[in-house]
């Protein structure tokens, strides 16, 4: 009663009691050795808490969607600096559903697999989108029992259970074969100074083949060419903390299991492919053991860039593995993010300040916060234009965070999507790299 004393003592404001799991009141699961012990009945104590609060403060409460009104200005939760609200703690971000656990990324693959099979079905198969709901629910994702994990795996097909490294090693990477692949690209592609310079009438890329084909430059004729994705050379940035190169369209794997950094920033060699509408650009590289391909479609026609990741499976470790680490360029101070996270419609965040989704919270949890984006989409609209960017769940869940801020006085702006993060209910697991990322304008 004194702290809520203390709370309401200068100005009216609301006060949430209570924010965590509402099932723990006279239940323990013995997960935790710190578990306290029951003594009586706790929902008995909840309601002499409700009582005192409004028989000896005067207190009343109200419903989370009548908030607004006894403070005169709306209850914002969300914002760009963090897009999705959960419970108490930043340990207790989204990612813990997303790309953490046991094999999150790979179980939120095989749910969107299941999701797109269902919506292209005419038949109405009410068994089958049960066995949806239990794939997608949360128990799955963090402090699995053993025995219910293998229960569901069990349930799953060959393929499904292949993405989860459960089963042999994942059949061949695809793109293996060379023959479909021509020694020329003229006259899209020209090489010089260790880039390729992709020109076409929609779209123009440079890609840095020093640098495992690394994006230095984006634009699009939509946007009059202006530059829309780029990177940063070495010094370009005039702070020592940020002295390094940045680029776009990468891979970092940060493995805790081996104490290891691995990067896809390696010399590579293209080999090309030309068809009606596109410029295939395929690179092929090893990467912590592993065989890579990135696959760069850029349309002649149209204004799209494609870039596909394919692997076989890493692991098993502990790992953070981002994708794509896209540094967007001609942003402004203030530019807006628009995206769905999860409720009717798409939501649009001013992005106002600095934030960091993927700072990590601790030592223990590798990333803080960012979009979910269960449709898989995008879109920043800066200095009157507008990019998207698109990826397929069911080729490889894709989870986007944003970084925002400055660095002597430049514009640091980053899209990440990860793979693959960290927190207590991480296990060691296989993951792979395969996904699928469009940038467009829109």
């Amino acid at each position: 009663l004194d702290d809520i004393r203390n709370f309401i003592s200068t100005e009216p404001r609301l006060v949430p009691i209570y924010t965590n799991d509402i099932e723990i009141f006279n239940f323990r699961p013995g997960r935790f050795k710190e578990e306290s012990s029951i003594n009586g009945d706790e929902w008995l104590l909840i309601a002499e808490v409700i009582a005192k609060l409004k028989s000896d403060l005067a207190l009343d409460f109200t419903l989370l969607k009548d908030s607004s009104a006894p403070l005169g200005r709306s209850l914002q939760l969300d914002g760009a600096r963090n897009p999705v609200a959960v419970k108490k703690q930043p340990k207790y971000n989204i990612l813990r559903w997303a790309v953490t656990g046991r094999a999150d990324a790979a179980l939120n693959t095989i749910c969107y697999r299941r999701l797109a099979r269902l919506q292209a079905t005419e038949a109405d198969s009410l068994s089958g989108w049960r066995e949806l709901c239990l794939l997608w629910s949360s128990d799955l994702r963090t402090h699995i029992e053993e025995g219910r994990w293998h229960s569901m795996i069990s349930a799953l097909d060959e393929d499904e259970s292949s993405l989860l490294g459960v089963t042999d090693e994942r059949k061949e990477v695809r793109g293996e074969s060379s023959l479909f692949f021509e020694l020329s690209a003229e006259p899209y592609v020209t090489e010089r100074n260790g880039r390729l310079h992709i020109t076409t009438p929609k779209v123009a890329a440079v890609l840095n083949i020093t640098k495992g084909g690394s994006v230095e430059s984006l634009k699009f004729e939509a946007h009059d060419f202006d530059e829309v994705v780029g990177g940063f050379s070495h010094g370009e940035l005039n702070d020592i903390n940020y002295a390094a190169d940045f680029f776009s369209g990468g891979v970092i794997i940060e493995d805790l299991s081996q104490r290891s950094r691995f990067t896809d920033y390696m010399p590579v060699s293209p080999s090309y492919s030309v068809n009606d509408d596109s410029v295939d650009i395929l690179f092929t590289l090893n990467l912590a053991g592993v065989r890579v391909h990135k696959l760069f479609t850029i349309g002649i026609h149209s204004c799209f860039f494609d870039l596909s990741f394919n692997s076989g499976a890493f692991g098993p470790s502990h790992k953070v593995i981002r994708l794509g680490n896209f540094l967007l360029k001609n942003t402004e101070a203030k530019f807006t993010i628009e995206t769905s996270t999860g409720g009717a419609g798409n939501d649009r965040f001013s992005a106002c300040g600095e934030f960091d989704h993927a700072k990590p919270v601790s030592s223990l949890v590798s990333a803080k916060t960012g979009f979910g984006s269960p449709d898989g989409f995008l879109t920043i609209e800066a200095a009157g234009r507008r990019l998207r960017f698109e990826w397929d769940n069911s080729v490889g869940y894709l989870f986007p965070m944003m970084q925002k801020f400055k660095v002597a006085g430049t514009d640091f702006v980053r899209l990440i999507f990860s793979k693959s993060e960290l927190d207590d209910t991480s296990q060691p697991n296989k993951v792979n790299l395969d996904s699928k990322i469009t940038i467009r304008p829109d």
